[in-house]
């Protein structure tokens, strides 16, 4: 084991490794690797006095309780990552952070995706039902959470921003294209195994929302991989048909628009104020008082978001079908997360697409919760324990 001088190390004994470094006042945990490496999992600072633990809340499993309760609370710090880039086939730079874990580890790619609404809005004067982007999530947006706890189980993690947004190139801006979207985990994939962390057989596609719909499509195609975890998964374009009916001509109107060389129309996703969202009184796909809490919220975590999306996105996802894709993943192994109270991408969809899959397949509900509940709080924590579970036995 590499010396660290006069400090005091204790190594947890079950795998992988925990490591603690002590010295006065100062505390570093981390991982020990199997070459004896310490890799740190927090930063160096003053460990803070632990807040008083939460209530123990009626009716939820033991082992949520106790990794809500005694998971320590630490200053919000960068944690041990850095920042990478690639290329994908057409020449765009995606940017991204990977969580290193050690030489010839397992590899979980991730990429965040977009959340859809049913709204009845005005087009050209004509009010219709529409499905409408909630949100195009970036790496900042949670993704680091899950990242943080997949490298501590020694598996380095590519977490990178899809084309167009974020940190990543692309033009146009705030426009998304699942297609496209879908090509780039290959790109990912190329990227990722080049770096020597990285085992190039045991490697994860992992998706949310939209990009849980992009790693299905990608998993029935490229067999180099080893699992892939579908999030809340967004699975057809067709079953949005209905309710964008009445504004497919919009959308035809603004690809004749972009046709001759003007910006597509672009959508507020959020109210510019909490008032305006108590309201109603916005033009914003999404006024209500809850949506611009937990979407005003996410800003506050860093990273270039804007809240505008393009009109043409919604003619991209019109076309999207994960579902036709879902029954070629095999034999590649499968784990799909569903909420139980999605109304965003309805369960019963999500549901239906799983039942179209073929072995080896796994399925989880998370009780008691809706589309954007699997990122925090207690159904992460449900959410995590599963993941880990799945890609344990899958990546031996």
């Amino acid at each position: 084991m590499p010396d660290y001088g006069q400090a005091a190390i204790s190594v947890s004994s079950a795998p992988p490794a925990r490591a603690e470094v002590t010295e006065p006042g100062i505390k570093l945990r981390g991982r020990i690797n199997a070459v004896g490496e310490f890799y740190m999992q927090f930063p160096n600072f003053l460990e803070p006095e632990p807040r008083p633990r939460k209530q123990k809340r009626i009716n939820e499993p033991k082992y949520l309780i106790e990794a809500i309760n005694q998971r320590p609370n630490y200053f919000e710090m960068a944690p041990n990552r850095r920042d990478v880039e690639f290329k994908t086939l057409d020449g765009l730079t995606l940017r991204a952070w990977l969580y290193p874990a050690g030489l010839s580890s397992p590899c979980i790619i991730m990429s965040h995706g977009v959340s859809h609404v049913l709204k009845a809005v005005c087009v050209h004067g004509c009010r219709v039902n529409a499905v409408y982007p909630q949100f195009s999530g970036i790496k900042h947006h949670h993704l680091n959470s899950f990242a943080e706890r997949f490298q501590e189980e020694g598996w380095t993690t590519l977490v990178y921003d899809n084309r167009n947004w974020g940190e990543s190139d692309g033009l146009p801006r705030n426009e998304i294209d699942p297609v496209q979207q879908v090509k780039d985990y290959f790109d990912a994939f190329d990227s990722a195994v080049s770096h020597p962390e990285v085992d190039p057989k045991r490697v994860v596609y992992w998706g949310s929302s939209l990009s849980g719909g992009n790693v299905i499509c990608a998993a029935a195609i490229d067999r180099r991989i080893k699992a892939v975890v579908a999030q809340i998964p967004f699975v057809s374009g067709e079953l949005q048909s209905a309710p964008m009916a009445g504004m497919v001509p919009a959308l035809f109107a603004n690809r004749t628009n972009v046709r001759a060389g003007n910006p597509s129309a672009m959508i507020p996703i959020i109210p510019d104020s909490f008032e305006q969202a108590e309201t109603g009184h916005s033009p914003a796909v999404l006024n209500t008082p809850d949506a611009f809490n937990f979407l005003n919220g996410l800003s506050e975590r860093g990273g270039n978001w804007e809240n505008k999306v393009t009109l043409q996105t919604m003619f991209n996802i019109l076309s999207f079908e994960p579902r036709a894709f879902i029954n070629r993943i095999a034999p590649t192994p499968f784990l799909m997360v569903v909420s139980e109270n999605d109304t965003t991408v309805p369960t019963a969809y999500q549901l239906a697409a799983y039942q179209q899959a073929l072995e080896p397949k796994q399925l989880h509900v998370i009780r008691n919760t809706g589309h954007f509940g699997v990122y925090t709080g207690l159904p992460f924590e449900e959410n995590i324990k599963v993941q880990i579970d799945f890609l344990r036995k899958n990546l031996q």
